[in-house]
């Protein structure tokens, strides 16, 4: 289950909403004329995040996965957005560059929040040591890291970013990229204090 979905859950289970598929029941957590974000997802597979921030009341400006058969997933349930097939650091579509330039297209100026879920199969201790990869895995994780440090910079920067992965990359990349972890329920009570309720 994605982290921004567990976030949002969360938020939603807070706040004791009902009718639980009605996104019009939940769209007073992000008021788009007071916080005009909008998520750009990266390693989207069929979602998740997006989905999230959909029954929060933020649109998906833009997503990208390498399976295209997800693509046709977010294409249906987040029709508001730009949804790609792309493999990331491959042929000229995938360079940081080209995702850069895809990713400001879509945003149109307004402030976004970049969230990328590099693939763990290759990390993760879920899998046995004989069918895993680090330095395998982390080209991904590497890959994408370097795509937030190059938008930060960039002249229209993420207004906040984050990164879905296991816990064993927290070790893997420390010397890279020194980096504030927090846990999901961090991300909530911070949420809960910038956001509204929605049930009053």
């Amino acid at each position: 289950m994605s982290l921004a979905f567990e976030v949002g859950w969360s938020l939603l289970k807070q706040h004791e909403p009902t009718g639980w598929n009605d996104p019009d029941e939940h769209s007073a957590i992000f008021d788009q004329d007071e916080d005009p974000r909008v998520l750009v997802e990266l390693y989207a597979g069929i979602g998740g995040a997006s989905h999230a921030a959909h029954q929060l009341g933020m649109p998906t400006a833009f997503s990208a996965d390498a399976w295209d058969a997800t693509t046709k997933v977010r294409q249906a349930n987040m029709p508001e957005g730009e949804h790609t097939t792309l493999r990331f650091g491959y042929g000229d579509e995938g360079t940081h560059e080209a995702v850069e330039e895809r990713i400001h297209d879509a945003v149109q100026g307004r402030k976004y929040h970049l969230h990328g879920s590099p693939p763990c199969q290759d990390i993760t201790h879920a899998n046995p040591a004989e069918r895993v990869d680090p330095k395998k895995g982390m080209e991904q994780v590497n890959w994408y890291l370097d795509l937030v440090d190059r938008m930060k910079r960039s002249h229209h920067p993420p207004d906040s970013w984050s990164m879905e992965q296991v816990p064993r990359v927290r070790g893997l990349i420390q010397e890279k990229a020194p980096i504030h972890w927090k846990r999901p329920r961090d991300y909530v009570q911070e949420a809960l204090g910038r956001t509204k309720n929605v049930t009053g």
